[in-house]
């Protein structure tokens, strides 16, 4: 193990560590990974499908995008692929200034955001940035959810959720990632019926065994298939950084989705969500810090899956058209081909 960053900041000590993996046979494999407080926040490994899917899948299904707000910086990856696209401007809220230096270790796999003149970088606790800062964005992305730290959990309260989706402009877009080991069922649940209670339109995907992005707006939200492939082909920047996770086309990211708002109420039910008097999340959380899987919960997302043809747009000009584009789509759930 090589120590490539160390740095105790305002508020974190931050390390980048890394790793080499030999395998027989074959050529060291270089591992990074991002530790803060202690806890690892990042790697190269396989959760880069997450961070690489939590930049993308928000603004494909928004469409053009120009003002992009990312909350918490991270390793740098969801910033990279997020500016993979031409948007007009990103501003990351991150709450130690320290992570957008340990970023740059991560520069061979985050395509670089701080070289990137459109990136704004604000140092500041993201609550405390919306209260003050009235500024409105297309897309506001929070790549991550640890409802036991309280500027974490001030996010999931219907204030905090509120809050953000005023930060919107019309049309606008909240994307938020459950990891679903964060907290116990309980507390999930509780933080899934606030955002379900907070948007009239909402999709729900799977992007890894154990994270779900939600995806929340005010107006209808669709999947417009040929805004997908345009995009895809057409940009290749785009193209490239999800080729990395094995993304080649629309189909790869369109069989990730699982449910919309009638399907999650029927997952939750109508019980009371999260709030800031109360805030029952982040006190379950403490309270239960260790590793969950949540299988019930999941069981349950499961058999309520909901079918994506009522939620796609522009997929064939003709009955035949879309025949082939669902046949190919039924390809792809079932890991026969891709696009």
């Amino acid at each position: 193990v090589n120590v490539l960053f160390y740095r105790e900041g305002i508020n974190s000590s931050v390390m980048v560590e890394e790793t080499l993996i030999a395998t027989p046979g074959l050529p060291p494999v270089e591992a990074l990974t991002l530790t803060v407080d202690g806890k690892v926040e990042a790697t190269t490994g396989d959760d880069t499908r997450t961070q690489v899917l939590q930049g993308h899948i928000p603004i494909l299904v928004h469409g053009p995008t120009e003002r992009v707000l990312l909350i918490d910086l991270l390793n740098g990856v969801t910033a990279g692929s997020i500016l993979r696209h031409p948007v007009k401007s990103l501003t990351v809220v991150e709450r130690e200034p320290v992570l957008f230096e340990a970023s740059e270790s991560f520069a061979s796999y985050n395509n670089s955001p701080s070289l990137d003149p459109r990136l704004e970088r604000v140092a500041d606790s993201a609550r405390s940035r919306l209260l003050a800062d009235t500024a409105t964005y297309d897309v506001i992305v929070v790549p991550g959810m640890e409802p036991w730290l309280p500027q974490s959990a001030s996010l999931v309260t219907s204030e905090g959720i509120d809050l953000l989706k005023a930060r919107l402009n019309r049309g606008g877009l909240l994307a938020l990632r459950v990891p679903l080991a964060s907290t116990g069922e309980g507390a999930l649940r509780a933080v899934l019926r606030t955002f379900a209670g907070a948007f009239d339109s909402i999709l729900v995907f799977q992007i890894s065994q154990e994270d779900l992005l939600l995806l929340g707006s005010s107006e209808p939200l669709a999947l417009d298939v040929g805004w997908f492939r345009n995009v895809i082909s057409s940009t290749g920047e785009v193209s490239r950084d999800l080729r990395r996770i094995t993304v080649l086309g629309p189909n790869e990211i369109l069989y990730t989705f699982r449910l919309a708002k009638d399907g999650l109420r029927q997952v939750l039910g109508y019980r009371p969500g999260n709030d800031d008097d109360r805030s029952p999340v982040g006190f379950a959380s403490v309270r239960e810090l260790t590793f969950h899987s949540n299988p019930a919960l999941m069981a349950a997302v499961e058999s309520a899956w909901t079918s994506i043809l009522p939620h796609l747009t522009n997929y064939g000009a003709s009955s035949d058209e879309k025949s082939e584009f669902l046949y190919n789509l039924a390809k792809s759930y079932l890991g026969i081909a891709g696009d």
